[in-house]
């Protein structure tokens, strides 16, 4: 285990502008004060970087006594007219792979993020460095704690603490982490790897631009990297960075809708929701991130237009995998990671680079490190080198593929994945091993990953499908067993095998523990799904375990368990939309999709979803079916939102057939 030591000086930049010939002559003092403080305590600076210096110790009380020390000096040194020079301080420890002189691994990420939250003269650190330390620290030095933060690597919530010395400040605003504004951007499972070079670029555009549309092929790591640029920018949005998630809607009317909830715009009588959002982003500076455009891309086109044209201080930054094309947008199309340039004849143990050099490609590195989190004893090695370049270079550096070839590291050896790998790309590119199609190459990994799977796993993955946007393992037990093929039991140890194998996700949301796929997997496995001929006795499943999980939150709505009723309906709203879609084209369907439909008035009125719930009742009721309880139900529920909205016409059209 390393621990890192990083830091930067506050305000450098506004003073190489005012006074670049000061500046000069302090960095310089900056510098020698820094490398000599940190050598004392037995440090090696072995990175710097402008005005910040990137240190490792191998004792944390040395990094603590190191970053101390570094302040008092600072303190005590003449600066004239420059003023004071102040640095801000970040520690943390944990495992990294060293690549020549440098360090790469989520410890080094996570202690960079630690310090971009500290202010000058301030030097927090991690809770596993506290644990370290906290019984050998000198007379008059404490650690104060400072609670748990969320850090711009999106990743799992850090408690930080301050280190706290009597001739020093211990006094400061609160830190400058994703926790002190205001946001909605969801946790990450894993670490983010590479793209320093494509991040700034879309930091840089993002400031020339109100409107950024990145591009590329599904698996590239859109999603990713604009949750990443929004952590990173945050400061720059006083009143917020904004995720809004268009991948799991199907009517383009709806799309208003899904930016408002973003954004915590309640419905009105008295405005269209399109009007309430402008209304709300007037006089705002925000930074939307419009996710997943590319099914519903002219509603959403035009939404941004509406926006852009009316707010001069928001920006967008739109993921798809075609540009908007609305005027004032600006494009860029995320690459694949890095590799080594492929070679005509390939590579071999005599012309592979060495260890250092792939080891700097984040191709790479995301394939290492992948792999090492399902097989801790997995390293980048001379013995592997070769192997693992032919891998990343056989599918195009694309993120997503990387991934399910590393998941593939606890099972077999990487020369053994990627001869497979070659095996089956050969075949699919006609013998040509020089130019390989990206989505060729994408589709040829996944169809590798089923064909590996068992027969019961290969039929739960497609049966998966039948949730949108996720789902619990009590809902997968429930619909997705039968009594001929999977049995209920089995249930949990195949979604494990889907994870493990990168096929499927597990995260908890809200306190429960809930599963999903990527887009990208999830339309695959809709395709296979599909080839399949369909399951109708599973959509019957899904609609009666739905419908009665609403029933009976529906029985707690007036109680002390309404508030987790309605955070239950939160997470499982699409999946009841769904047996409401469903309707649209299965007539069997149609009376439980009408009976869902009425019993979510009440979710739909405290949540404000009266444009979405007078929709999908519009679309219901015009099918025909015969006259029914739950027909009347749904005329009751269509005729109350349009008296909510003021829309008394419509209201007495159905609040007559209802009464007939």
């Amino acid at each position: 285990m390393h621990t890192f030591l990083m830091t930067d000086i506050e305000g450098s930049t506004r003073l190489w502008v005012t006074k670049p010939e000061l500046m000069r002559i302090a960095l310089r003092k900056h510098d020698r004060i820094l490398s000599e403080t940190i050598i004392r305590h037995k440090g090696e600076v072995f990175k710097t970087a402008g005005d910040a210096f990137y240190a490792v110790f191998a004792s944390p009380l040395n990094a603590l006594l190191a970053s101390c020390d570094i302040h008092l000096s600072l303190k005590k040194e003449e600066w004239g007219d420059i003023g004071e020079i102040k640095v801000r301080v970040g520690i943390h420890s944990g495992d990294v792979y060293q690549r020549k002189d440098d360090y790469a691994g989520p410890a080094m990420n996570r202690a960079l993020g630690v310090q971009s939250t500290a202010h000058g003269q301030q030097t927090i650190l991690t809770d596993v460095v506290r644990s370290q330390v906290s019984s050998l620290l000198p007379k008059g030095m404490e650690l104060l704690d400072l609670g748990v933060h969320q850090l711009k690597d999106l990743q799992a919530p850090e408690r930080i603490w301050q280190m706290s010395h009597p001739d020093l400040p211990n006094q400061f605003p609160p830190l400058k982490s994703l926790s002190s504004f205001s946001n909605n951007l969801p946790l990450q499972a894993s670490n983010f790897v590479g793209r320093e070079s494509e991040i700034e670029d879309l930091k840089k555009a993002l400031k020339e631009s109100a409107l950024l549309t990145l591009t590329g092929m599904g698996g590239t790591g859109k999603t990713r990297i604009s949750l990443q640029v929004g952590a990173e920018m945050m400061e720059f949005y006083q009143d917020g960075v904004w995720f809004v998630e268009f991948a799991s809607l199907t009517d383009p009317e709806l799309v208003h809708q899904a930016v408002a909830k973003a954004l915590n715009i309640p419905e009105s009588v008295d405005a269209s929701l399109a009007q309430l959002t402008i209304d709300r982003l007037k006089m705002k500076k925000c930074l939307l991130i419009f996710d997943n455009c590319e099914h519903l891309l002219a509603s959403i086109a035009k939404l941004a237009s509406v926006i852009l044209r009316n707010c001069p201080d928001i920006h967008i930054l739109a993921s798809s995998r075609e540009a908007l094309g609305i005027s004032g947008e600006r494009v860029y199309r995320l690459p694949s990671l890095e590799l080594p340039v492929p070679l005509r004849g390939g590579y071999n143990e005599t012309n592979c680079p060495s260890v250092q050099t792939l080891a700097s490609y984040p191709g790479v590195q995301l394939f290492v490190e992948r792999a090492t989190a399902v097989n801790q004893d997995f390293t980048l090695s001379e013995d592997n080198r070769l192997p693992i370049l032919q891998l990343c270079l056989r599918l195009d550096g694309i993120p997503l593929a990387l991934e399910l070839a590393a998941a593939r590291v606890r099972a077999m050896p990487v020369d053994e994945i990627t001869r497979r790998l070659d095996q089956r790309f050969r075949i699919l590119t006609g013998g040509s091993r020089t130019a390989l199609p990206r989505q060729q190459t994408l589709r040829a990994l996944f169809d590798w990953s089923y064909d590996l799977l068992e027969e019961n796993q290969k039929l739960l993955f497609k049966r998966l499908t039948v949730f949108s946007s996720g789902w619990t393992l009590e809902a997968a037990e429930a619909i997705c067993a039968d009594k001929e093929n999977l049995d209920s039991w089995e249930i949990l140890d195949l979604l494990i095998a889907l994870v493990d194998k990168s096929l499927v996700i597990y995260q908890e949301k809200s306190g429960t523990g809930r599963y999903r796929m990527t887009e990208s997997l999830k339309e695959y496995a809709q395709e296979k799904f599909a080839q399949s001929g369909g399951d109708v006795p599973l959509q019957r499943r899904h609609a009666d375990y739905f419908h009665s999980l609403l029933h009976e939150l529906k029985e707690r709505f007036y109680g002390p368990e309404e508030s987790k009723s309605l955070s239950v309906l939160d997470l499982e709203h699409d999946n009841l939309a769904r047996v409401m879609d469903l309707g649209l084209f299965d007539e069997e369907s149609l009376e439980k999709a009408l009976s869902i439909s009425a019993e979510l008035l009440l979710y739909w009125r405290v949540r404000g979803y009266y444009t979405e719930g007078r929709l999908r009742l519009k679309g219901l009721l015009e099918l025909k079916s015969e006259d029914s309880q739950a027909r009347a139900a749904a005329l009751n529920t269509a005729c109350a939102l349009a008296y909510l909205q003021g829309d008394y016409e419509e209201a007495l059209f159905y609040g007559e057939e209802g009464l007939a």
